[in-house]
C-alpha cells in the first residue's frame, strides 16, 4: 500500500487544555501502530495548530504538517481572507487538504454534543461537513456521542453518523446514544485514546507519607461557560473543593499538590484556568503546593504518574492518572465520566457532582482512601485490560483504513 495522507481535524498539539492535546498524542500512537500493521507510512495534516509551530520532540517520529484552520473559500471566507490578507495561505491549505486520502476527527473528545452550547457543536459540525462535502471518507475516532438537548442538533448528529465511513466511541453510553439515532449503525466501541499516550514514570525518592494530587477545574469554578452553574451541579463547586482540602488536611502524613490540567496563563485573563485556581487555593490553604505549569500532555501525565492518588475534575487529568497506574477519584460533572469510568472500566470510585452534595462526595472519598491499597493492587489487571483495548483498536482501525483505501 502506498503512503497514506491523513487530514486530522480537531487535532490540537498546543492547546492550553492538556486533555485535548492528549487525545491527539494518543491517536498518533495508535495510528503509528496501525501504519506498521498495514505496512505503509502515514503522513499527517494536523488542523487547529499554528502553521509556524515546531513539532514537539515527542512527535518527531511522525511526518506532521500543521494547518491553522480549515479553509473557507465561500463568500464569508473570502471576505475574511481580504480582511486578514491571507488568501494565498488559505488557498494553499485547501490544495494540501485535497490530497488527503482520509479525514479523521474526534470532536475534542466530548463535543459531539450540545452540553457546552450550540457554538461548540457548530465547530464540530463544520469539521465533519468539510470532509463529507468533498467526498472524503470521514472516520470518527473514539469519542463521546451525546447527550443532545436540541432536536435540531440531534438531527444534524444523525446525518453525520449516517454518512461517516466508520464510527468509534469510547463508552457504552455513547454506543447506546448513537444506536438510538441510527439503529443500523455499525459502531466500534473502544476506549479513550489518551489512555495510550506514552509517558515517563516519575519516581519520588524522598517521599514522606501519602502524596495526593487535587485537580480543580477552572471551568467548574466559574460556573461553566455561562457562569450560571451550566452543568447543573448539586452544590457550589467551590464549596466542594474547599471541603475536600479541609478533609485531606485532617489526615496524617498527607502532602497535597494542586494540579492544573487546563492551563491558559495570564494572557487569557485567567478565564477557566485550572492553574490560576490552584494559585488561589494555595493562598487560602498554604499547606498545599502547586504542581508545574505543563507544556505538553506527556509532561502532565509523567508528573501525575508519581502521585499516590489523584482527585480530578478534568476527565483527561483523571485518565492520565488511571492509565499510569495511579488510583483516581473523579469528580464527574457530565455523562462522559460515568460512561468511561463506570460503564466501560467498571471502576466504581467517583462522585457525580450533578447528584452528590459535598457531604456525599466526602463520604465516597473517605471510602476510596480507606481502600487505597486494594485499589492500587487492582491496577495491574486494569492496565492489562487497557493493553487489550489498544490491540483491538489498532486491529479495527487497520481493517477500516485498509478497506477504505485499497
Amino acid at each position: 500500500m502506498k503512503n497514506i495522507t491523513i487530514a486530522y481535524t480537531s487535532a490540537p498539539i498546543f492547546s492550553n487544555n492538556m486533555g485535548c492535546n492528549a487525545l491527539t498524542y494518543g491517536s498518533l500512537e495508535v495510528l503509528s501502530e496501525a501504519s506498521q500493521k498495514l505496512g505503509t507510512a502515514f503522513e499527517y495534516y494536523l488542523v487547529g495548530n499554528s502553521s509556524n509551530s515546531i513539532v514537539p520532540l515527542e512527535l518527531k517520529a511522525h511526518s506532521i504538517r500543521f494547518i491553522d484552520q480549515l479553509p473557507d473559500l465561500g463568500i464569508k471566507g473570502l471576505l475574511r481572507c481580504a480582511y486578514r490578507r491571507n488568501y494565498r495561505q488559505v488557498k494553499r491549505y485547501a490544495k494540501e487538504l485535497s490530497t488527503a486520502n482520509v479525514f479523521l476527527d474526534n470532536a475534542w473528545g466530548d463535543s459531539f454534543s450540545d452540553i457546552y452550547g450550540p457554538a461548540r457543536f457548530e465547530s464540530v459540525l463544520r469539521n465533519f461537513n468539510y470532509a463529507l462535502k468533498r467526498d472524503k471518507p470521514l472516520i470518527l475516532l473514539p469519542q463521546t456521542i451525546g447527550p443532545f438537548k436540541s432536536e435540531k442538533v440531534r438531527s444534524q448528529a444523525r446525518e453525520i453518523l449516517k454518512n461517516a465511513a466508520a464510527v468509534f466511541v469510547r463508552d457504552p453510553l455513547s454506543s447506546q446514544c448513537a444506536k438510538e439515532l441510527v439503529p443500523a449503525l455499525d459502531i466500534f466501541e473502544t476506549i479513550d485514546v489518551a489512555m495510550f499516550m506514552p509517558y515517563i514514570k516519575r519516581e519520588i525518592y524522598d517521599k514522606k507519607g501519602l502524596v495526593v494530587g487535587l485537580n480543580p477545574s477552572g471551568l467548574l469554578w466559574c460556573g461553566g461557560y455561562t457562569g450560571q452553574n451550566q452543568f447543573g451541579l448539586k452544590e457550589d463547586y467551590k464549596t466542594v473543593i474547599r471541603d475536600i482540602i479541609r478533609w485531606l488536611l485532617t489526615l496524617r502524613d498527607v502532602t497535597i499538590e494542586l494540579i492544573g490540567h487546563d492551563i491558559r496563563g495570564p494572557s487569557a485573563g485567567n478565564s477557566t484556568d485550572d492553574y490560576y485556581i490552584c494559585k488561589l487555593l494555595q493562598q487560602e490553604f498554604p499547606q498545599c503546593s502547586v504542581g508545574p505549569f505543563f507544556y505538553s500532555p506527556v509532561e502532565a501525565k509523567s508528573y501525575i504518574s508519581g502521585l499516590d492518588m489523584l482527585i480530578g475534575s478534568r476527565m483527561h487529568c483523571c485518565i492520565a492518572a488511571y492509565s499510569s497506574g495511579v488510583p483516581v477519584f473523579p469528580l464527574a460533572y457530565s455523562r462522559k465520566f460515568r460512561g468511561l469510568f463506570d460503564e466501560k472500566l467498571d471502576y466504581g470510585y467517583l462522585s457525580n457532582l450533578d447528584t452528590d452534595d459535598s457531604h456525599l462526595t466526602l463520604a465516597n472519598l473517605e471510602v476510596f482512601v480507606s481502600k487505597l491499597p486494594q485499589i492500587k493492587a487492582e491496577f495491574t489487571n486494569r492496565q492489562m485490560v487497557l493493553s487489550h483495548y489498544k490491540l483491538e483498536l489498532v486491529e479495527n482501525l487497520s481493517l477500516v483504513m485498509n478497506e477504505l483505501l485499497k
